[in-house]
């Protein structure tokens, strides 16, 4: 349930965010790339980092989207955000995950995949100041229709505005 608030949090900042007016979710083209199989991905209009203070736990929720204008898309959320430094993540059915969609064909991969094992992967947190966050990622994720297959993302990079709620 806690899980499902997160995602809803998440998924309505972004549209929040995206508005016109707001100069302020502008981030530069490109932020966030990655190799997938040897297909290049490059963020082309919408990258952003959020954070929410989880004062039930005291944690710190980081959170991604970044989006291709073919719908294609690199996310992740980090629970109990420490700053710099490797985060490693695995198939827990809570908490820190990264996901690839594939907006073209409905495909998504990542590393949390209720039922399944597997998918694993790293973020690697370089920097983070109250402006913005910079790393590396890379991830071995799973479909969420098929247990059986996998997508590689390796290579990834990003650096985007750093934006508290």
């Amino acid at each position: 349930m806690r899980k499902n608030i997160i995602l809803v949090s998440f998924f309505l900042s972004l549209l929040n965010s995206c508005s016109k007016d707001d100069s302020s979710a502008s981030i530069n083209n490109n932020a966030v790339t990655a190799n997938i199989e040897g297909d290049i991905f490059k963020s082309s209009f919408y990258n952003l980092i959020t954070t929410i203070d989880d004062t039930n736990n005291n944690n710190i929720i980081l959170q991604l989207g970044a989006f291709e204008d073919n719908g294609d898309g690199i996310n992740f959320v980090l629970y109990n955000f420490k700053g710099v430094g490797k985060y490693t993540l695995n198939n827990a059915i809570c908490c820190d995950y990264i996901n690839y969609v594939n907006g073209a064909i409905g495909f998504g991969y990542g590393t949390n995949i209720f039922g399944c094992s597997d998918g694993s992967g790293e973020i690697n947190i370089t920097y983070a100041d109250e402006n913005k966050v910079e790393g590396t990622f890379s991830f071995n994720g799973i479909s969420k229709d098929d247990c059986n297959v996998s997508k590689s993302v390796t290579n990834g990079e990003f650096s985007c505005k750093f934006q508290n709620q």
